[in-house]
């Protein structure tokens, strides 16, 4: 391999690691769930809670009640995993868990408003939208 070759190599890498971490960077934090729809029926009066808590690795997930018959370790609340995915040249996350109606590969729009500055994020996967708004803290 030529010495170009190598160093477009090393740019490119570098670029990828530093796209992976914004989009970490962004999703970092407590977020209000504002919508959950799966199958275009709005389940946001299901929550135990409407927050959702991204760590570096970790998100904080709610349990979900749809069904009283449901077993109740597959809706509960719980710390899963989650990692930014390379799928095509849109944000993309993957939220592994056992809360099957978190479970999944979501791609992301963010948006903000512009009256109140505040930060939006749109996750849409198979059959599930969730609508989330950032959580900002501030010190007066």
């Amino acid at each position: 391999m030529d010495k170009s070759k190598l160093i477009l190599l090393i740019i490119l890498s570098l670029l990828l690691i530093g796209c992976e971490d914004s989009l970490n960077d962004k999703m970092n934090g407590l977020w209000l769930i504002e919508k959950i729809y799966i199958k275009d029926v709005d389940y946001i009066n299901n929550l135990s809670i409407n927050t959702i808590s991204f760590t570096k690795e970790n998100v904080s997930i709610p349990r979900v009640n749809i069904d009283s018959n449901m077993k109740n370790e597959q809706w509960k609340d719980e710390k899963a995993e989650w990692e930014s995915i390379n799928y095509g040249n849109s944000d993309t996350i993957a939220i592994k868990s056992y809360n099957k109606v978190f479970n999944g590969r979501y791609e992301l729009t963010f948006s903000r408003d512009i009256e109140d500055n505040s930060i939006y994020a749109k996750l849409v996967g198979r059959e599930k939208i969730i609508i989330l708004h950032k959580v900002e803290f501030s010190i007066w």
